[in-house]
């Protein structure tokens, strides 16, 4: 009712530079870089008319982000295994005569456990902090998926139950424009 977001038909694609480097490290330990650039990128331009809330894309957008990342298997015998990451990335954006500089740390929690009669779990839980932008701040909220899977026909065939979004996430996200 208060918010209204329009498109530009006029608006091509944009283009984006990518390096990244990873490797695995023994015992499996992942350590990776990653540089993204982003010279004329598409911004979702926010304007406040009355308390109602128009977004309209444009072009022009320059941005940067460079990341590091962090991976820690561990293993759990037979039973399963545990992979532990972090990832830290710096976020530099520039539109015009605004430009911002901002980071954020990242985690993920990720594991499988084998059980008997062919049954395993998933689970998948990350997190992170709040990353501000030119025009908002996104309020970061914790994410979690949760999969019990069911092997059939010598493992040909796997039935899954899945819990998505069990921290409703998605449902609770909020952005706020200044």
């Amino acid at each position: 009712e208060y918010t209204y977001s329009m498109g530009n038909p006029l608006l091509g694609p944009s283009a984006t530079d990518r390096i990244s480097l990873r490797t695995t490290l023994f015992n499996g330990y992942t350590v990776g870089l990653n540089y993204n650039y982003t010279n004329d990128g598409i911004i979702r331009l926010p304007e406040n008319v009355d308390g109602i809330l128009y977004t309209t894309p444009q072009r022009g957008m320059k941005n940067t982000n460079y990341s590091a990342y962090v991976g820690i298997p561990v293993k759990l015998g037979q039973w399963g295994m545990l992979d532990f990451s972090v990832n830290y990335s710096l976020l530099e954006q520039s539109y015009q005569d605004r430009h911002s500089s901002n980071s954020q740390w990242a985690f993920n929690l990720s594991g499988l456990f084998h059980l008997p009669k062919d049954f395993s779990i998933n689970v998948d839980f990350s997190d992170a902090t709040p990353l501000k932008s030119m025009y908002g701040k996104g309020v970061s909220n914790p994410m979690g998926d949760i999969r019990i899977n069911k092997s059939f026909l010598k493992r040909s065939l796997n039935v899954s139950l899945i819990f998505a979004d069990i921290f409703n996430s998605y449902g609770s996200f909020k952005r706020e424009y200044y």
